[in-house]
């Protein structure tokens, strides 16, 4: 079932119509069935307070995503559209990589290949560690990562979920930081309604690799 209806494989199905958003013939199906975890991901964006208000295009937020999975590529185009800066996104896909780099991504990290200390370098060397890192791996080894990234005084968003394995970070790199630490938990309405927007405007793109 789906909100208290039974019957989630009928052809049709009832809803009111204020829980519906009206999608342009010009977005195909396939990106259309996208509309849950784009909102989802837009959410994190917006928990990171990221806004298109709040981004100049001279001094955008520099982001760095760790993962490459579906939700991860629906992110860095969430941040992109928010006219954020993503410097990094990091992961273990060749093929998920390079999409990612045809996305908008400034750089990628294959962690499969090289090790994270040498990111922190190669971020450093760019120009600054991230002021928001948001985790979308779903793997223990993400979160703390996300920490070891974020810059001082910055905020790390944790949206993966691991199946309740442990993760081990050391509180003393959040608190020397001073960092923000928050998870992020599905969409909620304003969500759909900025997932339904970016769709309309042509600015998301197949996560499939």
């Amino acid at each position: 079932g789906f909100f208290r209806r039974p019957g989630a494989l009928q052809t049709f199905m009832r809803f009111p119509a204020a829980q519906l958003h009206v999608l342009p013939d010009s977005v195909p199906r396939e990106l259309a069935a996208l509309a849950e975890p784009l909102a989802t991901a837009l959410k994190a964006v917006r928990l990171a307070g990221l806004s298109a208000e709040s981004q100049q295009e001279d001094s955008a937020s520099r982001t760095v995503v760790v993962g490459d999975g579906p939700v991860a590529l629906l992110v860095l185009q969430a941040l992109r559209w928010r006219r954020c800066r993503v410097a990094c996104l990091v992961g273990a896909n060749a093929s998920r990589l390079r999409r990612a780099s045809e996305l908008g991504a400034d750089s990628v990290w294959n962690v499969a290949e090289r090790d994270a200390d040498g990111l922190v370098t190669s971020l450093q060397d760019a120009g600054e560690l991230p002021s928001v890192v948001i985790e979308a791996a779903g793997t223990p080894s993400a979160v703390a990562l996300s920490i070891k990234l974020a810059a001082p005084g910055g905020q790390v968003v944790l949206l993966g979920l691991s199946g309740n394995r442990v993760s081990e970070i050391r509180a003393d790199d959040i608190v020397l930081k001073q960092l923000v630490v928050r998870g992020s938990l599905a969409s909620e309405p304003e969500d759909w309604r900025a997932a339904a927007e970016m769709m309309s405007s042509g600015a998301m793109q197949s996560v499939v690799t």
